[in-house]
């Protein structure tokens, strides 16, 4: 079974231990119903990721979370079959101290997963992303904390927000993608020409209290 070593180091001791343990079922989960296939990146669902990242790092974008400068895709050193991606932004880090913070934090993190899971099709793994998974999931354990709501509902929602988001954007999700799977990157005005519609729906996210 091949998989990507994750870190959480920057989580709160007390919820590593839970991720390491998180991301161990998922890729056992992900192996019983894909095999190693589960694991493979193909091109086209590494250019659906970093354009579900792009448009989430859009319609959240405000004077703490920057839009996207640029997204590119390129093939995986260790195994040259395998492609991955990136989405670069100027966000600075700090910790996130709100509710909504936590909450557009989350969307960012799991909008490239969720756009696989969404659009790739054929070309979708279980296996992909785990690290971004977990994450999303355990932001889902702080954001609880905070509004003192189960984090298993918390998680759901942060799920649905991320879908309905991705969802009312599909038309740029799916030409941004076409676009960096043909020429593996976008950047500068050209991105924020692709991206200049993205909007997150009013009602998505207004159950999170915007104080702390």
């Amino acid at each position: 079974m091949s998989r990507t070593l994750c870190a959480f180091d920057d989580f709160p001791p007390e919820l590593r231990e839970m991720a390491k343990l998180e991301a161990e079922r998922i890729w056992q989960l992900a192996y019983s119903m894909q095999g190693d296939k589960a694991f493979e990146n193909p091109k086209r669902a590494a250019a659906l990721h970093e354009a579900g990242h792009a448009v989430a790092f859009q319609c959240v974008a405000d004077g703490r979370f920057c839009p996207p400068t640029e997204v590119k895709i390129f093939r995986a050193e260790e195994n040259r079959a395998h492609w991955v991606g990136s989405t670069l932004d100027k966000t600075p880090r700090m910790g996130l101290t709100t509710p909504a913070e936590m909450w557009k934090s989350a969307v960012r993190t799991l909008s490239g997963v969720v756009a696989e899971a969404l659009f790739a099709k054929e070309d979708y793994r279980y296996g992909s992303s785990v690290d971004e998974v977990v994450r999303g999931q355990l932001a889902a354990v702080q954001l609880a904390r905070m509004v003192y709501a189960p984090a298993e509902e918390i998680s759901l929602r942060l799920n649905e927000d991320t879908r309905t988001i991705l969802e009312r954007n599909a038309n740029i999700v799916e030409m941004l993608a076409a676009r960096i799977e043909r020429t593996h990157k976008a950047k500068g005005p050209e991105l924020r020409r692709l991206l200049d519609k993205a909007k997150a729906p009013k009602d998505v996210g207004a159950w999170v209290p915007l104080g702390k």
